[in-house]
């Protein structure tokens, strides 16, 4: 009988082994990019990221060993440049190993950052002037992509900036897939001055407006209750429970540890799940409660659909309760982790995990289309928390400590894994986490944070999974609000390939396509040949190349490609949001592009050698920026389908 079981264990210890070498390739790449001293009392915990990677720099928000915040950039040439977060030395973090920074950017490329957050700023005693009764310890770079310049303080009582809202805690920025920047926190839902309050604590969500500077509030006030008094004050909030915990006996249990977990799908769907206290007799989170939002947050529903009412409740007596994944009060260990975080799949099926206190394992719950089932593989295996899902539709997941990533593009099964210490020296690196999420979603690389085993250094580690990257000062993005399946774009030995899904442009006032671009300033001619195009379900697939004002989708741009129905256009939008305008030649099969822009004068050509060109239509007069976008462009017509091209000899001559 031993002898069976170890000769099964051997059959299984070399089928892993097959496994794991199978899908080893899918990395090209794993590098520590840099690290800084790592100073053990404040303790970055995701998904408090105090990481970013963003159009080709990677940012760390850290706390050195004199409890200094500082700000570090990686440029695309691996240069670093370090900088304080406050010029002025009398600001210094507090030392109490519960503060945790958090950084954000937004689509315009200004950084954002929150942190020393323990009971807010009005316990002011230890902070300078400057910052004490604030509203928030909150701060913006002076200028995009650049912390040379130095940040602002934005949290003042009386700022217009600030972010709306009360007593925050442990909060964290996140991203759509359009780079629109979200922050969410644990703040007050009611509060008295008076008096401590039972269900105190709410979970706040806000979206950021690049051109008023501001915030808004997502949520609606709490209920009023009968037994509040009147100087009760009432905050907008996503998810508030008349509940809490952790209360000293014959208290209001006025205390909800809210750490809610949200994340964008590859449609741009919003997902949530809050871990919640909703019984008094038990002081603990007993619940893990989910809902979704297809605009952006605006407005939300169950995974069925089910409309709700704000804020998200989550006791069955009251409306507008979200779906319950998991209620464990009734069974004899009634308390789930505080953490739990939800992820999608490729379809934008949600996946939510949990853990239960003081056990181990984490479990997963995933919708499937009518009810929340636990039908995930190896469920006991999956103990990693944090779900990532990229623009190549997988979802990566830390697991085993935090020390490997699990990688599938399936909801059911998370067969494929990668411990690190098989590409990274185990000394440097043991725990794996602080993914960034905009760094995922625009670049398809994984940036996170690594620690050696003594944690004497922060590491900053990159996995490229999917792609082999995009040359230095290169970058690429979604634009358009029709992007149901995210592209890609990426660079190997002189050949660019570009998949996207999006609908295009033609005659319409917005654009739907993927684009890899850089940034031109002043004049310059942009050339590329498109070496191949695959074919859709016969659908006018269309690559070019395009010069365009702005990442949005209703950006002034040209543009000069050709579809795979050998139509090729020179396309034109002379005004922000106006229709687009083109000339077309049928039956040309050119797949030389070239774009010139000489100020405002952009003109369109075709070549069948890259020597000899011909105008394409006219050269249109578009008043755009000193600085633009230019790059490589590609849509289907068919928001449902993946699309692949790749060119060549692209070349920027300036």
């Amino acid at each position: 009988m031993k002898t069976t079981n170890l000769i099964f264990s051997a059959k299984l210890f070399i089928l892993f082994i097959v496994i794991f070498q199978s899908v080893r390739g899918e990395i090209l790449n794993t590098s520590i990019e840099f690290s800084v001293p790592w100073n053990q009392t404040n303790d970055p915990h995701e998904p408090y990221t105090p990481l970013v990677h963003f159009n080709t720099n990677t940012y760390l928000a850290w706390v050195d060993l004199n409890l200094r915040p500082m700000i570090t950039q990686q440029k695309c040439d691996k240069s670093l440049i370090t900088v304080p977060l406050d010029q002025n030395t009398d600001y210094k973090a507090l030392d109490d190993g519960h503060n945790r920074f958090s950084m954000g950017i937004d689509k315009k490329g200004y950084i954002h950052l929150t942190g020393d957050m323990h009971f807010y700023p009005t316990n002011g005693e230890r902070l300078p002037d400057r910052y004490r009764n604030q509203s928030t310890m909150y701060w913006i770079s002076n200028v995009p992509y650049d912390i040379t310049k130095g940040f602002t303080f934005a949290g003042g009582l009386n700022s217009s900036t600030t972010i709306p809202g009360h007593f925050y805690v442990n909060g964290y920025f996140f991203n759509d897939n359009k780079n629109e920047l979200y922050y969410t926190s644990m703040v007050r839902g009611v509060y008295s001055p008076s008096i401590r309050l039972t269900g105190e604590m709410a979970v706040g969500l806000y979206k950021y407006n690049t051109d008023t500077h501001s915030w808004l509030a997502l949520g609606a006030k709490p209920p009023k209750q009968a037994n509040h008094p009147a100087d009760t004050q009432y905050y907008e909030s996503l998810f508030w429970e008349n509940a809490g915990y952790s209360s000293p006996a014959g208290s209001p249990q006025w205390f909800n540890n809210y750490q809610a977990s949200f994340q964008f799908d590859n449609q741009n769907n919003l997902h949530m799940c809050v871990s919640v206290t909703v019984d008094t007799n038990i002081v603990a989170p007993t619940r893990v409660v989910y809902a979704m939002s297809k605009d952006g947050g605006i407005s939300w529903s169950k995974a069925n659909g089910k409309s709700l009412g704000l804020p998200i409740r989550g006791i069955d007596s009251e409306a507008n309760v979200g779906d319950i994944v998991v209620d464990v009060s009734k069974d004899s260990n009634p308390q789930v982790n505080v953490e739990s975080y939800v992820t999608a799949d490729s379809k934008g099926n949600p996946l939510v995990n949990y853990g239960i206190y003081n056990v181990w394992d984490v479990y997963w719950k995933r919708f499937n289309g009518t009810s929340w089932v636990s039908d995930i593989s190896n469920p006991h295996q999956i103990s990693g928390k944090e779900g990532y899902l990229g623009p190549d539709g997988k979802i990566s997941i830390n697991g085993f400590q935090r020390g490997g990533i699990f990688r599938t593009a399936s909801a059911n099964s998370f067969s494929s894994f990668y411990t690190f210490d098989r590409y990274l020296d185990v000394n440097k690196i043991n725990q794996f986490l602080c993914i960034s999420n905009i760094g995922l979603k625009t670049s398809n690389d994984i940036y996170g944070i690594g620690f050696n085993l003594d944690k004497k250094y922060i590491n900053v580690i990159k996995f490229d999974f999917a792609t082999k990257g995009l040359p230095c000062n290169w970058s690429s993005t979604d634009i358009g609000r029709d992007i149901v399946y995210g592209g890609s774009c990426d660079f190997d030995t002189g050949t660019y390939t570009i998949r996207s899904a999006g609908s295009g442009f033609q005659n319409a006032a917005y654009d739907s396509l993927h684009f890899g671009y850089r940034q031109l300033t002043g004049n310059g001619t942009l050339i590329a040949r498109i070496k191949s195009q695959d074919l859709i379900f016969n659908f006018a697939c269309g690559d070019g190349i395009m010069m365009r004002e702005s990442l949005s989708d209703d950006s002034k741009f040209v543009f000069i490609g050709n579809n795979v129905n050998s139509v090729l256009g020179f396309y034109y939008r002379t005004i922000k949001a106006g229709n687009s305008s083109s000339t077309l030649l049928s039956n040309n099969s050119s797949k030389w592009l070239k774009l010139v822009r000489t100020n405002d004068q952009f003109s369109g050509f075709i070549s069948n050698d890259g020597v000899a060109w011909s105008q394409v239509g006219t050269t249109q007069t578009i008043s755009m920026g000193q600085t633009i976008y230019v790059g490589i462009s590609s849509y289907t017509n068919h928001i449902y389908d993946l699309h692949n091209a790749t060119f060549d000899n692209l070349n920027l001559i300036i």
